[in-house]
């Protein structure tokens, strides 16, 4: 089996960093230029190691290995929170670029809007047919309040077809994520399977007097 060079993949996470660097980490929050700058930089790479990229109407990427039989689906996302970490969730997509340099039979995803700006699992719920465009119609931005259309609009996404993921073509889902890392190599471990997850709730607190 071919190994994964990890020297180009370390090149390629710090190459990632510099679309929309800040300070120790990076800003690009879902639909800003530089969260559309880092897809088409990713579907760059996609081409480079022989995946057929593609973006749909809500901003995920899917690179498909062109080969015959089952794949594996492997990616996360590379939108960030504000100021936050460089490595969350673009290790996991960027993993999943170099098992494709390697050679290996996966497809690479990168999930739109994962970190909750306009909804709950907008990209990746989009992908399995779980959402409607009702619901796209109502979206808006956590704590700005912009419509999803507005910022689809400005995005250039409007009025492209969103993606449905076929079931029959994976083997599984994997996603490297940097959270976990240090719990399994304390425990010994070489993967887990999450059975939780962290929920995010936005509030809006005023206080009114002295």
């Amino acid at each position: 089996m071919a190994e994964p060079d990890t020297a180009r993949f370390l090149a390629d996470l710090h190459e990632l960093r510099q679309i929309g660097k800040f300070k120790t980490g990076v800003h690009r929050p879902t639909y800003t230029p530089q969260d559309m700058e880092s897809r088409h930089w990713l579907m760059d790479r996609m081409r480079e190691v022989g995946l057929e990229p593609e973006m749909d109407g809500l901003g995920n990427v899917l690179g498909r290995h062109p080969g015959p039989g089952k794949k594996l689906l492997a990616g996360s996302h590379i939108e960030t929170q504000n100021e936050a970490g460089w490595l969350d969730g673009a290790l996991g997509v960027l993993a999943g670029l170099a098992l494709a340099r390697a050679g290996m039979p996966v497809d690479v995803v990168a999930f739109a809007d994962e970190e909750g700006h306009y909804g709950s699992f907008l990209g990746s719920r989009s992908m399995v047919g779980e959402v409607t465009e009702a619901e796209i119609d109502a979206a808006r931005h956590a704590t700005e309040g912009k419509p999803l259309r507005e910022a689809l609009r400005e995005a250039g996404l409007e009025g492209l077809p969103r993606m449905r993921l076929d079931p029959a073509r994976y083997r599984g889902f994997l996603e490297l994520h940097i959270e976990q890392g240090t719990q399994l190599e304390q425990a010994g471990l070489r993967s887990g399977v999450v059975t939780g997850i962290f929920g995010i709730r936005y509030f809006k607190i005023t206080a009114i007097g002295q």
